[in-house]
């Protein structure tokens, strides 16, 4: 699926179910699952809502909430993931995902590599690996509606 006809099938409401193996401290990995939302912001920018709860496998259990902003430039025909920086605003780029759907980001010393899949138009995961000094973990998203 190309960039933009990805982009075009975010806008709406999504369910996920999320994996993480954390291979610095087994106890932080776990199981989430959540809801979330793409809401247009404008002609090419979405606001990304996550609300969910995540269980580690030492039994606790922790509410999750993230948000980003998804940007389709038509210029170059990448997708932009950005932070959020406050209310509707766009923060610091997060990564440009390229033509074969992988992208990278540098955390001081650790990185992160993301991969999408698309499995189907109310289908998609999510991968990170991450590596470095702090951190060294897989987490898998699987987003369907």
């Amino acid at each position: 699926m190309q960039t933009q006809d990805f982009f075009n099938i975010l806008p709406g409401h999504w369910h996920y179910i999320r994996s993480i193996t954390n291979y610095k401290d087994l106890s932080l990995s776990g199981d989430g699952t959540g809801n979330c939302e793409f809401v247009s912001v404008c002609d090419n920018d979405l606001l990304y809502l996550e609300s969910g709860t995540f269980n580690t496998k030492d039994g606790c259990q922790l509410k999750t909430f993230n948000s980003y902003f998804y940007v389709f430039n038509g210029v170059s025909n990448n997708l932009e993931k950005y932070f959020v920086a406050g209310q509707n605003t766009k923060g610091d780029l997060f990564y440009i995902l390229s033509d074969n759907n992988t992208a990278s980001h540098l955390c001081g010393n650790d990185t992160y590599k993301a991969s999408y899949k698309v499995l189907s138009e109310s289908a998609f995961v999510i991968t990170y690996s991450v590596k470095g000094p702090r951190k060294d973990y897989i987490l898998s998203t699987t987003f369907t509606r």
